[in-house]
C-alpha cells in the first residue's frame, strides 16, 4: 500500500491520520488537531523524528516539533550550549570575562582555606562538646542535609516544584560546576568536565600531604631581598595531616560517592538508546562513557571503596589503640570519632553508608522511580532508627535537630511516591511544607549552637545549657546522691544485691552496667570494667590486650553481655592513667549500653 502505520513511540502524541511529514512540518491538512507532536521531556531529530530520545532535566526540551530546545540549547538530547555560551540557569548566556577571573582566583583560594582547616579541625576532643565544635557539627550536619537532596535530584522521580528548584540549587554539592561556567574553561567535551570533578579529591588530599612534607624549613628569598624576608614553615604533624585528609574526605564522601557512580546512571531512551544521566549526550556504550566508568572506578576504588575501609578498621580497632593509649592512630580517625558522644564512637560507619546506599539507590532504579523511592525509604529509614536508638551527637540539639531533619527528608521520599502516582497539586503543598519544615530545622540547629557560642563567650560554661535544651545537672547534686547511692549500696548483702538484680529487666542491666563503667573509669579510675571486647578479640583467635598485665579468665559472649572484673589487688597496673588533655571514650549516657569504654 501507499501507506505503513506504526506504533506510535513514547514521548509522541498521535491523532487520527498522523504522517511523519505532518510531525516535520507541525501541520496537517485535517486541521491543526491532527498534528501530531512531542511531550514536553522528549526531543527527536527533524531529519529522524520518530526516533525519540528523552531529556534530562525534562525542562530542557519544551516538546512540540522536532529539534526544538528550550534556553538555545543544542545537540542530542538538547544536552549543551553552543560554543563560547554556558548555561545560566534558565536558558545559555555568553561567557563573560568576569567568569575567567573566577576561576583563575577560586581554585587557589579554596586550596588556601584547606591548608587553613588544619588547626581548626585539629582541636582536642572532650566528652563534652564545646559551642564552636558544636557548632561545627551543625553545620556538618546541614551540609550533609544539602548533599541528600542534591542526591535525591538526581533520581528519575516527578518531584515537587519547590523540591526540584532546592535540589537543583544544591547540585554544586555534588560537584555540578555547568552553572558556574565552568564550560567556557574547558568546552563541552563531557570527559574533561567529569575528569575535572574526580580530580578534586586527589588534589586537594596531595596538597595536606605535600604541606606536611615541607616540615619545618626557611623558604629562600631572592638575592635582591634582604634576608629578614625568609619565611619559616611551621611543621605539621603527620598523624594531624591524616586526620584533616580524613574529615575532607569524610565532608565530601556522599559527593564523590555520586560522582564515581555517575558512568553508570544510564537511562533508557524511546529509541532503545541509553543516556548518562548527568551527561545525556554521552550514550552508555561508546567510547567516551568506557573512559567515564574507567575514572569513576579509579575514584571507587581508593576514595570511596579505601576509604571506607580504612575508617571501618579504625571504628573496629579503636577500643584496641585507646587501651594501649596510642594516641597517634587514635589521634589520625579523631574525624570518625571526635563528634559523637564517647559510647557510640562508632556512629560516624553509618554517616558514610548512608550516603553511599543513596547514590547506589540511583543507580539501581535509574529507569524504575518506585524502585528509587523504595530504596531511598529503606535508606533514611534504617538511619533515622538508628538516630532514635543511640543519640549519638554529644550535644543534645544536635540528636534532636538531626531527627527532625531526617525525618523530615524521609517524608520528603514518600511524598514523592503519592506525587508520582496521583500527580494532585495538594502533593506539590504538602511537599513544600515539609521542606519548610527541614529547612527550620535545620535553621533552629544553626542558631542555637551560635547563640550558645555567643552565651559561653559572655558568661563562661553558660553555653553548655543551651546546647542541652536546658538540660543541666548540677555537680554538687550528683556527688551527693553518689556518694549516698555507694553507701546504700554497701549495705546490702551480695547475696540479697544479686537476687535483686536478677529481677530488674535487661534493659535496665544494660543501662546499669554503662553507669558502671562511666563510674569506675571517669571518677575513681578502678579497674572494674565489662569486658566484652575481649571475649570478641578471643572469639577472633586475637591474644587479648593487656599490657603485660596477667590476662583475664574469658567467659563466652551472652546477651545480655558477660561481667569481666579485673581484681584490684592483684592488677592495679593495668588501668591507664588519664591526663586532662586525653578523651576517654566510655559512656556519657547512663541510659545507654554499648560497646566498653575507650580510652582517646
Amino acid at each position: 500500500g501507499l501507506f505503513q502505520c506504526v506504533p506510535c513511540p513514547e514521548g509522541l502524541t498521535c491523532p487520527f491520520g498522523s504522517t511523519v511529514q505532518s510531525l516535520q512540518q507541525g501541520e496537517a491538512p485535517l486541521g491543526p488537531q491532527y498534528v501530531p507532536q512531542l511531550l514536553e521531556g522528549y526531543w527527536s531529530d527533524s531529519q529522524d523524528p520518530v526516533s525519540i530520545y528523552k531529556c534530562e532535566p525534562r525542562a530542557s526540551c519544551p516538546g512540540g516539533k522536532p529539534g526544538d530546545c528550550a534556553g538555545g540549547l543544542s545537540g542530542i538530547p538538547c544536552a549543551r550550549c553552543p560554543g563560547g555560551q554556558t548555561w545560566a540557569g534558565k536558558e545559555c548566556a555568553e561567557c563573560s570575562g568576569v567568569t575567567f577571573v573566577l576561576w583563575a582566583i577560586v581554585p587557589p583560594l579554596c586550596l588556601v582555606c584547606l591548608l587553613k582547616s588544619y588547626d581548626l579541625v585539629d582541636s582536642k576532643a572532650d566528652g563534652e562538646a564545646s559551642p564552636l565544635q558544636a557548632c561545627l557539627i551543625a553545620a556538618g550536619i546541614a551540609f550533609n542535609v544539602m548533599q541528600t537532596i542534591a542526591v535525591f535530584g538526581l533520581m528519575s522521580v516527578t518531584w515537587s516544584q519547590s523540591l526540584s528548584s532546592a535540589s537543583s540549587g544544591f547540585q554544586i554539592f555534588l560537584l555540578d560546576l555547568d552553572q558556574l561556567g565552568l564550560n567556557c574553561v574547558l568546552g563541552s567535551n563531557n570527559v574533561t568536565r567529569f575528569l575535572l570533578r574526580v580530580a578534586i579529591f586527589p588534589v586537594a588530599s596531595l596538597t595536606l600531604l605535600s604541606r606536611w612534607a615541607l616540615a619545618v624549613r626557611t623558604l629562600p628569598c631572592p638575592r635582591f631581598l634582604p634576608q629578614r624576608c625568609r619565611v619559616q614553615v611551621k611543621k605539621w604533624v603527620l598523624f594531624k595531616t591524616m586526620n584533616c585528609i580524613g574529615k575532607f574526605l569524610q565532608v565530601g564522601f556522599a559527593t564523590f560517592s555520586a560522582v564515581s557512580l555517575q558512568p553508570l546512571m544510564c537511562y533508557h531512551h524511546p529509541n532503545g538508546l541509553h543516556s548518562i544521566l548527568k551527561y545525556p549526550s554521552t550514550f552508555c556504550g561508546d567510547s567516551e562513557h568506557v573512559i567515564m566508568i574507567v575514572i569513576g572506578m579509579v575514584l571507587m576504588a581508593i576514595f570511596v571503596v579505601g576509604f571506607f575501609a580504612a575508617c571501618s578498621l579504625a571504628a573496629w580497632k579503636m577500643p584496641t589503640w585507646s587501651l594501649k593509649e596510642d594516641h597517634r592512630w587514635v589521634q589520625s580517625f579523631t574525624f570518625l570519632t571526635g563528634k559523637f558522644r564517647l559510647d557510640t564512637w562508632w556512629f560516624g560507619m553509618l554517616l558514610l553508608l548512608r550516603g553511599f546506599a543513596l547514590s547506589i539507590t540511583v543507580v539501581l532504579g535509574t529507569d524504575r522511580p518506585q524502585v528509587q523511592i523504595a530504596l531511598a525509604s529503606l535508606v533514611m529509614l534504617l538511619y533515622l532508627c538508628a538516630l532514635v536508638r543511640v543519640w549519638p551527637w554529644k550535644a543534645r540539639v544536635l540528636n534532636v535537630a538531626d531527627t527532625a531533619l531526617s525525618a523530615g527528608m524521609l517524608l520528603l521520599v514518600r511524598q514523592a511516591s503519592a506525587a508520582t502516582l496521583t500527580g494532585d497539586q495538594f502533593n506539590d503543598v504538602f511537599s513544600a511544607l515539609i521542606l519548610v519544615l527541614v529547612s527550620g530545622s535545620a535553621v533552629f540547629m544553626l542558631l542555637m549552637c551560635i547563640f550558645a557560642l555567643l552565651f559561653s563567650w559572655r558568661y563562661g560554661d553558660g553555653g553548655r545549657s543551651v546546647l542541652h535544651l536546658g538540660a543541666d545537672i548540677n555537680a554538687e547534686t550528683m556527688s551527693k546522691a553518689l556518694k549516698d547511692c555507694a553507701a546504700g549500696l554497701l549495705k546490702i548483702e551480695s547475696a540479697q544485691l544479686k537476687e535483686k538484680l536478677g529481677k530488674i529487666n535487661t534493659y535496665d542491666l544494660e543501662a546499669l552496667q554503662a553507669t558502671i563503667t562511666l563510674v569506675s573509669l571517669e571518677l575513681i579510675q578502678s579497674p572494674w570494667r565489662f569486658n566484652s571486647r575481649v571475649a570478641l578479640q578471643a572469639i577472633r583467635g586475637e591474644a587479648p590486650s593487656t599490657d603485660g598485665c596477667p590476662q583475664e579468665q574469658h567467659v563466652p559472649v551472652q546477651a545480655p553481655p558477660v561481667l569481666s572484673v579485673l581484681p584490684e589487688q592483684t592488677q592495679p597496673h593495668c588501668v591507664p592513667e588519664f591526663s586532662n588533655h586525653e578523651e576517654k571514650l566510655v559512656s556519657s549516657d547512663s541510659h545507654k549500653a554499648q560497646e566498653p569504654s575507650l580510652l582517646e
